[in-house]
């Protein structure tokens, strides 16, 4: 049994598929998904082939990001790929202060904004 939150919505993101939509219609080709800095807690669930969770205003490098994904028991770890983090089968959760990104059947996590420069 997973260790995991049970899954939370939000409201519409002003662009691109949100992901409240996405957790109840996953699609079956490649997404790329945003979430921003305030969003509030929400869960991410891919549609299987190359989705990608762009994390926008996190103030993260990838190094960073990768210190902060915690992984569901039995997960693979996630690893750096260039500036991307590639989390192909993992099941996992990234605690930003007080909002918690849970996540799974995605493929890559990118980050978007100005890293600061003492996140990890």
């Amino acid at each position: 049994m997973s260790n995991l939150p049970r899954q939370l919505l939000r409201e519409p993101a002003a662009k691109g598929p949100t992901l409240a939509e996405n957790d109840n219609h996953p699609g079956a080709g490649p997404e790329v998904l945003d979430w921003h800095r305030g969003d509030g807690d929400d869960t991410v669930i891919g549609g299987g082939g190359g989705d990608t969770l762009r994390l926008i205003g996190t103030g993260l490098t990838p190094e960073g990001l990768l210190a902060r994904i915690e992984t569901e028991s039995g997960s693979p770890a996630p690893r750096l790929l260039g500036s991307a983090v590639d989390v192909t089968g993992v099941v996992g959760r990234i605690v930003l202060g007080s909002e918690t990104v849970i996540f799974r059947a995605m493929e890559r996590l990118i980050l978007q904004g100005r890293p600061a420069s003492n996140d990890h």
